[in-house]
């Protein structure tokens, strides 16, 4: 899943990512909330185009994401993912 994010709720044991992530055959982006803990992988891809080790502090307002998540939703408006890795792709 490919995303924006619109918002981020920092936790103790976990950050909640409001995303607006990318919809198919020219739909609105659809929102989903993407929660991310501590074993969740993060990397940046930087302005060379090289990938660096990242951190919940790298998810910012405004940043374009790529998710990995368990492929579980938690049935809910919006929906909710755990995710397993987030690439950082720009912005922010």
């Amino acid at each position: 899943m490919e995303g924006v994010i619109a918002s981020v709720q920092p936790g103790t044991d976990q950050a909640r990512l409001t995303v607006d992530a990318d919809a198919r055959d020219g739909a609105p982006p659809q929102r989903v909330v993407v929660l991310v803990a501590s074993d969740t992988e993060v990397t940046v891809r930087q302005g060379d185009g090289t990938s660096r080790a990242g951190r919940v502090a790298d998810l910012a307002a405004g940043a374009r994401i790529l998710i990995r998540h368990t492929g579980m939703e938690m049935r809910s408006l919006p929906p909710q993912y755990r995710a397993t890795h987030v690439r950082v792709l720009g912005g922010g």
